[in-house]
């Protein structure tokens, strides 16, 4: 089977991952449509809507010769045509998934360069949408090494990804976080806390949103959380 332009996209989200594999897809359409038949929130990946941001800050400064050999270069180039940015907000969806997480993978750069990875839990709700551009958690007291905290103080740049395990949905995020700590502002961090949570808040993280990008699920281990 071939998909030939975008006119055949209704046809084209009805197959399932293992028709999908199947499915003949030119290079330039790749790019865009390979994780679409999969993947819940389909509005992310066309008509436009797709994360430009994102594609800007991640996708398209890239290595050339990767999107060169995997013939990736001028689909994103074309798609980058123009100055309107988009997928940096944080629309409705967005909110509902963030604030669903009791747990997500934060990555933050040392002052040497190096990524560091850390996962960051509590029940639901425990990260808190602020507005369209911003959410924030309260950073608990652990094994005090604070090396999430030290890289954010000399280098914003974090990512995120967050993932829902029983319905397999995975958003990525891309940002500047800034610490508030307990002395500065006790009122915020405090109300940040999970109610009848026991931890105890050092700091808060608010975290500026520069890219939000829904991820194929494939791939995702179906898991449920046991309560």
């Amino acid at each position: 089977m071939a998909f030939q332009n975008t006119a055949d996209l209704p046809q084209f989200l009805q197959l399932s991952p293992e028709q999908c594999d199947d499915y003949f897809l030119p290079e330039v359409v790749v790019a865009f449509f390979v994780s679409v038949p999969i993947c819940k929130h389909i509005t992310s990946f066309v008509g436009g809507s797709y994360a430009k941001s994102f594609c800007s800050d991640c996708l398209y400064l890239c290595r050339s010769d990767f999107q060169d050999r995997y013939g990736t270069k001028e689909a994103y180039a074309r798609f980058l045509e123009g100055d309107e940015l988009s997928g940096h907000t944080i629309d409705p969806d967005h909110a509902t998934f963030i604030e669903s997480m009791d747990g997500c993978y934060l990555s933050t750069i040392s002052e040497t360069g190096w990524p560091y990875v850390q996962f960051k839990g509590g029940p639901q709700g425990f990260l808190r949408v602020l507005d369209d551009r911003h959410f924030a958690y309260a950073d608990y007291r652990g094994n005090r090494q604070y090396l999430s905290a030290g890289n954010i103080s000399q280098n914003a740049r974090v990512s995120l990804i967050l993932v829902n395990y029983e319905t397999q949905e995975r958003l990525k995020i891309w940002g500047e976080a800034r610490i508030v700590s307990l002395d500065e502002d006790p009122d915020f961090v405090l109300d940040l806390m999970p109610q009848d949570y026991k931890a105890e808040p050092e700091r808060a993280i608010i975290i500026k949103t520069l890219a939000l990008e829904w991820d194929c699920p494939r791939h995702i281990p179906k898991r449920t959380t046991s309560k």
